[in-house]
């Protein structure tokens, strides 16, 4: 595919000699993804600046304002996408000369003399240049350093442990809060709702019938009526009217997908959804429709799925992200923060940004709360690990079902997960072939108005 006119008018004007590589064998090469820049577009009451750093790095927006006298956030995602389209580009080249604005360069790009590689203005496609010609294209803008290296995290093999040694330092750090004797006494955490103890309850017991899980639910109005809806929508194609519960359940979602669906509404309602959101991502009930869908098709096509529980491998869809909402109601002081980084920094994985800002992840202190609520230990895993394609310990399947879901949703420009290629190693732990799981996400994706009234109905 060609690269942009401008793009290319811009270079040459400079005297710059490139070369044209795609985005995903480049950023996939731990030889090469140090030497990748990452570059925005930010503003305040001042005007827009365009930031240019690491691909590896996490532009510290805080420092930065200090440094300049600023009050920048990440530019809105409508704007950005309308100033693209007007020069004719699907992304941001790190090219200064291409726009009229202030620029700011990390003086970190320099470091080590290895040609750079930076987007191009087309998906999927970077250009590389040495080193010397891009300190001279940029050579006239101000350069600086404000942004810091994401470092490589080695998991201790007494992983919880260190989870609650990590959230309990977050919390001493980052809130009023003054530490007990145990953690749990120290955060006034909700309790799990009556409605979804009963259910998981009623998952455990070898005896457990359509009937009683019928009542639990129908004791639920709310639930009741949203479990109705669900089955009622367009996805699952369902002739005839759906006039209750029970014919949710036998003509619809099956008695396991049911109780999943109905666990998620239950703890939708126990942590009240933030205010604040970062612009730009997937809303969070729909990109948790598409991770439940997704991990629902990909289990059943699967050639061994006997080793997956397929309402826990719903469940760990629907509620991947749930640490989000845990987060929020954790460090309320600190999520708004979170979220501004997350939208300057779209080329980090969010685990890395709140690790670096409060010293915790979000999976970490939702697996804690998980564990306190005593939920199923196959969950807890699924969401600990699902960042972790390495993770070989006991439940792992879940941990890498959730991580080639967020991959192959990332890849259709779905979720906050960061673009990564999915190993040919992961596929064949999961028992299923890449071509099969490239044709599930299409089908997903060809539902995605279904889909999308899905998580709607999540929300209400």
């Amino acid at each position: 595919m060609a690269i942009p006119e401008k793009v290319q008018e811009a270079l040459n004007k400079q005297g710059v000699k490139y070369k044209q590589a795609d985005y995903r064998k480049v950023i996939n090469n731990k030889k090469n993804i140090a030497n990748v820049i990452y570059c925005t577009f930010l503003e305040d009451a001042k005007g827009l600046v365009m930031v240019i750093c690491p691909h590896t790095h996490i532009i510290d927006l805080n420092f930065l304002n200090s440094q300049f006298n600023r009050k920048l956030m990440a530019i809105d995602p409508e704007r950005l996408h309308k100033l693209l389209k007007d020069n004719y580009l699907e992304n941001l080249p790190a090219i200064p000369q291409l726009f009229d604005f202030p620029v700011l360069v990390d003086s970190q790009l320099f470091k080590a003399n290895q040609p750079l590689w930076l987007d191009c203005g087309i998906d999927g496609q970077l250009i590389s240049v040495d080193n010397d010609s891009y300190k001279k294209l940029v050579s006239h803008y101000t350069q600086s350093q404000f942004s810091v290296k994401v470092p490589e995290m080695a998991e201790s093999p007494e992983i919880w442990q260190q989870d609650i040694f990590e959230i309990t330092q977050a919390v001493n750090t980052h809130t009023q809060l003054v530490m007990r004797a145990q953690l749990e006494e120290t955060i006034d955490l909700p309790p799990l709702p009556q409605t979804a103890q009963k259910i998981l309850q009623l998952s455990t017991d070898p005896n457990a019938d359509i009937k009683q899980l019928v009542r639990i639910v129908e004791s639920d109005a709310s639930l009741a009526a949203q479990v109705v809806s669900w089955a009622a929508s367009p996805y699952y194609g369902v002739k005839g009217e759906i006039k209750n519960v029970k014919d949710a359940i036998t003509r619809v979602l099956g008695f396991d997908f049911i109780m999943s669906i109905a666990v998620a509404m239950c703890l939708n309602k126990t942590i009240e959804f933030p205010q604040d959101q970062p612009k730009g991502f997937t809303p969070f009930w729909q990109q948790a429709s598409y991770a439940a869908i997704t991990a629902e098709q990909l289990v059943r096509r699967m050639s061994v799925s006997k080793k997956f529980d397929k309402g826990l491998a719903y469940l760990s869809g629907l509620l991947h992200n749930f640490g989000y909402l845990v987060m929020a109601y954790v460090f309320p002081d600190h999520f708004s923060n979170i979220c501004r980084y997350m939208e300057v920094n779209r080329h980090i994985n969010h685990i890395e940004i709140e690790r670096y800002l409060i010293g915790v992840t979000r999976d970490q202190v939702c697996c804690w709360l998980m564990h306190y609520w005593d939920m199923p230990e196959e969950l807890v895993v699924a969401i600990r690990f699902q960042h972790s394609p390495d993770y070989d310990g006991e439940y792992s399947q879940y941990a890498l079902l959730l991580y080639l879901v967020q991959r192959l949703l990332k890849n259709q420009g779905i979720g906050d997960a960061p673009y990564e290629q999915i190993q040919s190693e992961l596929y064949s732990r999961l028992n299923i072939a890449s071509d099969q799981a490239v044709e599930i996400i299409q089908e997903v994706i060809e539902s995605h108005d279904d889909v999308e009234m899905l998580g709607n109905s999540l929300a209400a």
